[in-house]
């Protein structure tokens, strides 16, 4: 990826043994891995239980997304490896930061 400082720190993701992604610093904001381990009641009253796995950042006013899924399940293996790569995998999407979020980054720079 063009943008991709390879500076900075970049995050490989494997999950159960298959390499699924590798995403770096791609400007100014903050590259992120999460995991979600939950569960989540319905009107009906039914459980539902949520293991999400994602890799994605904000940077230059741009969220982008490498990874995201929500079909993980118990027994599932997630390997996060913090690396200098000299290429990353290009983003599945990039989308415009929510006019909220740019409001809020922009009422703290005015403080």
């Amino acid at each position: 990826m063009k943008n991709h400082q390879i500076d900075k720190p970049s995050l490989t993701v494997h999950i159960n043994g298959k390499r699924i992604c590798s995403a770096g610093i791609c400007g100014d904001g903050i590259l992120s891995a999460t995991l979600r381990v939950g569960n989540l009641k319905t009107r009906d009253g039914s459980v539902i239980d949520n293991i999400s796995c994602s890799i994605a950042g904000i940077f230059d006013k741009k969220h982008h997304t490498w990874f995201f899924d929500e079909n993980l399940k118990s027994g599932d293996e997630i390997l996060l490896k913090i690396e200098k790569l000299n290429n990353i995998d290009e983003p599945k999407e990039i989308s415009d930061v929510d006019k909220d979020m740019i409001d809020f980054e922009n009422s703290l720079s005015q403080q």
